[in-house]
């Protein structure tokens, strides 16, 4: 478990110094065993996209699983170990409105060197 609390950290402190204002997201881990899943109060394609695209330039080393919730504008994203690095795998594509378009399955983001 001290791995998902250091992980934890490492993302709110990415995104925080990335300029994203996670009081606004209602940004919010949610308890899970075996992986890091936060949640955020929107499905706006952009702003999922670049948080995603953040946490790969900072802090993952692995892809992530993303679910939006049409209606309710919310998303979960989950840190999966089963995705590969850079790619976001989206689930439920087809539950979502026409005014939520799909996710860029591999968004651009910036590989430091190191």
């Amino acid at each position: 478990m001290e791995n998902f609390v250091g992980l934890q950290s490492h993302i709110e402190r990415a995104l925080i110094d990335d300029g994203f204002d996670l009081d606004h997201l209602e940004f919010e881990f949610v308890p899970n065993d075996f992986h890091t899943v936060f949640d955020i109060n929107t499905t706006d394609k952009d702003t999922i996209e670049a948080i995603v695209s953040c946490l790969f330039t900072e802090v993952l080393t692995v892809g992530v699983t993303v679910e939006r919730f049409s209606g309710i504008d919310s998303a979960t994203i989950l840190i999966n170990e089963s995705v590969k690095f850079g790619v976001i795998d989206e689930m439920n594509v087809h539950e979502l409105n026409p005014e939520d378009p799909p996710l860029e399955t591999c968004p651009t983001f910036f590989m430091q060197a190191g």
